[in-house]
C-alpha cells in the first residue's frame, strides 16, 4: 500500500456469522472476515485515503481486503479506465418526442424552440407528439398550432385514436389487447404520463430518441463553472441542485449559452464508459463515484441520457429539498419549487435519478415499460432500470432548458407515501428470482410474473411492500441524521427534524390503514427509531412559507386498489418484451402508434 493513496470498497454485503465474525458477499466471492476488518471496509464506500481512521487500519488490513477484491486503490480504476475503449457505435437521434396534455400554447412554443435549435446546427429531427389531452376540441386546438412548425420539421401526431388502433395492429399478432391498452392509452384521472412515454418507446423501438415534455423551452443554459472532464458518479449525484426564491433569480444565476442538444446527447448515450485516452474528454473525475464502477469487468452500459434545468423543479413537493441537502444562505429559497439543476460536467451517473423533463433512450435492446399510471413514473422507472439492469448507467449531459411551467403554490405538502414510491421500494427490495435470467427480456418478465404472484394475497403484498418501504426509509433517516448533525444554518436542522417525524407518523398510519391490519414489529420499528430521537414541536424557520400538510393515508388508503394496480403493472411487465418485438416489426412494415400530421383531421 502506499502512503496517502485511495481507495473504494466495491458493492458488497455483510451478515453476522458468529461472534466477533461477519460473512461479507462481494463480487470477487464469500468470505468470513473479523468484524472489525468489516468495520474497516465500510468506511471506504466512498472514495477515501487509506492513511485516515485508527492506527490498526495500516497497511496489511488493507492490503488483505484488497486481496480478496473488496477493496480497490484509486491507481487501480484509473489504469483499467485508460484500458477501456467503447464498446459500441452510439445510436443517431432521427426523433424527438414531446408529451403534451391541455397545453396547446407551451405544446407550439415548445417545438418552435426546438425546431430552432435543431435548425442552428444543420440538424432535421422528427417529431414525434403524444397528446394525452381528454377532449377533442384540445386535441383539434394543439393539432392546429403545430400546422406552422410541420412546414419547417415533419410532425406526427398520436393520439387517442391512433394508439387504439395500434393496440388492434398488435392484437392480431397476437398480443393482449387489454394490456396493450392499459400500457399505452389514456386514463380519465389524467395521471397517465407513463401511458404516454410508453406509446412513445412503441414509436420509436429498435431506435434511439430524445423526449421533451410540452411546457420546455430549448433555450440552454450551462453551469457557471463548466469543465470539460468528464465525471463517474453514483447513486444520485449527478447534478449539482440550487434553489431560488423565484423564477428570475433562478433564471439569471446560469450562464446562457447555444449548445447542440442533440449532439450532446448522442455523445453519450449508447456507448460504454470512455476515458481520456480517447480523446474525448478532459480528465476524469472520480470525487463522487461509487464502487460499483471499480468492480473488475464491470462495464457501464449507458441506456439513457438527460439534461439539466432551470425554472420549476418539476416536483410536487416543497419540501424535497432536506433529502438532496440544500444548505443556501438564501431563506426565501427555503421550501421553493425554482431551481437550478445543472451538471457542471458530462457525467455518467450509476443509480440515479431519471429526470424526465429532456431525455434520451436507446432502444437498440429492451428497456422495461413506464408505470403507464399515478405521478413519479420517472422516479419508478429509474429504480426498475436499475434493478433489471445490474450495469445500467445513465449519461448526464452538460446543459440545461428551461422548465416554464407557471409558478406553483406552496400551501399543500403532499402525502409521502403515494403510489409511486410505493411501488418503487417495492420492486427495489422484492427478493430475486433463484434462477438466474439469461437476458435483460427475462429478467423484465420475471419481475413481473412476481409482482403478479405476489398480488394474489392482500397481506403478503401489504407486509412485504411495508417491509421494503421501511428499508428504503433507513436512507432518509440517514440523510436527515446527517443534516441535523452537520453544521447547516439551524432552520434546516429543525425542518429536518420535522420531517423525520412527519415520516414516521405517515408510516405508522400507512401501517394501521386498511382492513388487513397487521402487526410489523421490526419494520415499524426501524422506521419509527428516528421519531422518538426527534422533539415534535419545533419553530419552522424564518422566511419559510406556512403551510399546512395533507395527509391522505388515514383510514382511507385503498390497500386493494394498490394491490390491482401493482397486478396490471406486472402483467404489463410480463408482456412488454412480445410487445415491443411486435412494436418494431411494425415499425419496420411503416406502422406506428402515430399518423403524420397531415393525415390527422
Amino acid at each position: 500500500m502506499t502512503a496517502g493513496e485511495r481507495w473504494i470498497s466495491v458493492p458488497f454485503r455483510a451478515v453476522r456469522a458468529g461472534p466477533g465474525v461477519d460473512l461479507v458477499v462481494g463480487s470477487s466471492g464469500c468470505y468470513a472476515l473479523p468484524s472489525a476488518e468489516v468495520h474497516v471496509l465500510r468506511q471506504f464506500e466512498r472514495l477515501g485515503p487509506g492513511g485516515r481512521g485508527p492506527q490498526d487500519w495500516g497497511g496489511p488490513i488493507l492490503d488483505a481486503l484488497a486481496g480478496k477484491g473488496l477493496l480497490v486503490s484509486e491507481r487501480q480504476i484509473l489504469r483499467q479506465l485508460s484500458r477501456a475503449r467503447p464498446g459500441q457505435v452510439s445510436p443517431e437521434i432521427a426523433s424527438v418526442g414531446v408529451i403534451t396534455r391541455n397545453r396547446p400554447g407551451q405544446l407550439a412554443a415548445c417545438v418552435e424552440s426546438l425546431v430552432e435549435n435543431f435548425r442552428a446546427y444543420g440538424r432535421r429531427l422528427e417529431f414525434v407528439v403524444i397528446d394525452q389531452s381528454p377532449s377533442p376540441e384540445k386535441r383539434r386546438e394543439n393539432t392546429e398550432r403545430l400546422r406552422p412548425a410541420a412546414r419547417l420539421a415533419e410532425i406526427r401526431y398520436s393520439g387517442p385514436d391512433q394508439r387504439a388502433a395500434f393496440c388492434e395492429k398488435l392484437a392480431a399478432r397476437g398480443a393482449p389487447r387489454g394490456i396493450c391498452r392499459a400500457a399505452i392509452c389514456a386514463h380519465a384521472q389524467g395521471d397517465d404520463y407513463g401511458a404516454a412515454r410508453n406509446a412513445l418507446m412503441l414509436d420509436q423501438a429498435g431506435t434511439a430518441f430524445l423526449s421533451a415534455d410540452d411546457d420546455v423551452v430549448a433555450r440552454t443554459a450551462v453551469h457557471p463553472s463548466l469543465n470539460t472532464e468528464l465525471r463517474l458518479v453514483g447513486h444520485g449525484a449527478g447534478f449539482d441542485l440550487y434553489f431560488f426564491r423565484d423564477r428570475q433569480t433562478a433564471l439569471a444565476w446560469p450562464r446562457w449559452e447555444p449548445v447542440d442538444i442533440v449532439g450532446e446527447h448522442a455523445r453519450l448515450l449508447g456507448s460504454h464508459w470512455r476515458s481520456s485516452a480517447d480523446g474525448d474528454w478532459g480528465s476524469v473525475n472520480l470525487e463522487r463515484m461509487c464502487g460499483h464502477f471499480a468492480v473488475t469487468g464491470w462495464t457501464p452500459r449507458i441506456v439513457g441520457t438527460m439534461a439539466g434545468k432551470v425554472g420549476d423543479s418539476g416536483r410536487n413537493d416543497p419540501e424535497w429539498d432536506q433529502w438532496v441537502g440544500n444548505w443556501t444562505p438564501d431563506r426565501a429559497a427555503l421550501g421553493r419549487l425554482e431551481v437550478a439543476e445543472l451538471a457542471a460536467s458530462p457525467a455518467i451517473g450509476h443509480t440515479v435519478g431519471l429526470m424526465t423533463t429532456m431525455f434520451a433512450l436507446d432502444l437498440r435492446a429492451h428497456l422495461p415499460p413506464f408505470p403507464p399510471r399515478h405521478f413519479g413514473e420517472d422516479g419508478v422507472y429509474a429504480t426498475l432500470v436499475d434493478r433489471l439492469i445490474s450495469n445500467a448507467c445513465w449519461g448526464i449531459v452538460a446543459h440545461g432548458i428551461i422548465h416554464d411551467r407557471a409558478p406553483r403554490g406552496l400551501d399543500v405538502a403532499p402525502p409521502r407515501f403515494a403510489f409511486s414510491q410505493m411501488l418503487g421500494a417495492l420492486i427495489a427490495g422484492l427478493p430475486a428470482s433463484r434462477a438466474r435470467p439469461e437476458n435483460d427480456a427475462e429478467s423484465m418478465r420475471a419481475l413481473g410474473e412476481g409482482l403478479c404472484r405476489l398480488c394474489l394475497g392482500m397481506s403478503e403484498l401489504r407486509a412485504t411492500t411495508l417491509e421494503c418501504l421501511a428499508r428504503a426509509l433507513e436512507v432518509s433517516y440517514e440523510n436527515i441524521g446527517r443534516i441535523r448533525a452537520s453544521d447547516a444554518p439551524a432552520g434546516y436542522r429543525q425542518w429536518a427534524a420535522e420531517a423525520g417525524d412527519r415520516l414516521s407518523r405517515e408510516y405508522t398510519q400507512l401501517c394501521n390503514a386498511g382492513p388487513n391490519r397487521r402487526q410489523l414489529g421490526d419494520a415499524t420499528s426501524r422506521a419509527a427509531l428516528p421519531c422518538r430521537q426527534s422533539k415534535p414541536a419545533l419553530k419552522r424557520p424564518p422566511g419559510a412559507t406556512q403551510r399546512k400538510v395533507a395527509s391522505h393515508l388515514t383510514p382511507g388508503f385503498n390497500w386493494e386498489q394498490f394491490r390491482l394496480d401493482v397486478a396490471d403493472f406486472g402483467r404489463i411487465l410480463s408482456c412488454w418484451p412480445e410487445i415491443f418485438a411486435m412494436a418494431r416489426d411494425l415499425r419496420a412494415e411503416g406502422v406506428r402508434p402515430s399518423l403524420p400530421l397531415a393525415d390527422c383531421p
